[in-house]
């Protein structure tokens, strides 16, 4: 895909498009899916928008594949954000959420790094197809393995 700042600002637009409509329909998906079949379909919306990125050369299937990955980003950083403070007790909630977010911030730097390691030392359709079933993988663990959350006093 060839374009300048204008495609990367309509590619980015895009996404920002698809988690603005994933983030006002939330409450209504949440309402429709439970906490682990929404993460697991979050993944693998977020995956079919590597894998999507990876195959196509068109400004247009890739800023659609954005918006798509947009929803399941936004969807995907709330879900662990409620995980997070429902699984914590209340006196510690705070301190809680602080790790979470320096643990987030490293694993995107460490993500960041692998991904691009990769597409730099093989091309950058297999860097994102490897994203894409990483991603898949992550959405089947969830389902083997699902997160309990205990209610307090458990």
């Amino acid at each position: 895909m060839t374009g300048g700042p204008i495609v990367y600002g309509i590619l980015f637009g895009g996404f920002g498009t698809g988690a603005c409509i994933a983030g006002m329909s939330n409450r209504f998906l949440r309402n429709l899916l439970s906490q682990e079949w929404l993460m697991a379909l979050a993944s693998i919306v977020c995956a079919v928008c590597c894998l999507s990125l990876a195959l196509t050369s068109s400004a247009t299937i890739a800023t659609i594949a954005l918006a798509v990955g947009g929803a399941g980003w936004v969807i995907t950083w709330t879900g662990f954000d409620v995980w997070v403070q429902l699984a914590s007790p209340r006196w510690v909630v705070g301190r809680t959420l602080s790790i979470y977010y320096a643990c987030l911030s490293g694993g995107m730097a460490a993500g960041s790094w692998i991904w691009g390691t990769v597409a730099q030392s093989y091309t950058l359709a297999s860097s994102l197809e490897s994203a894409a079933g990483t991603l898949s993988l992550v959405a089947a663990i969830g389902f083997v393995l699902p997160v309990r959350l205990w209610a307090e006093g458990d």
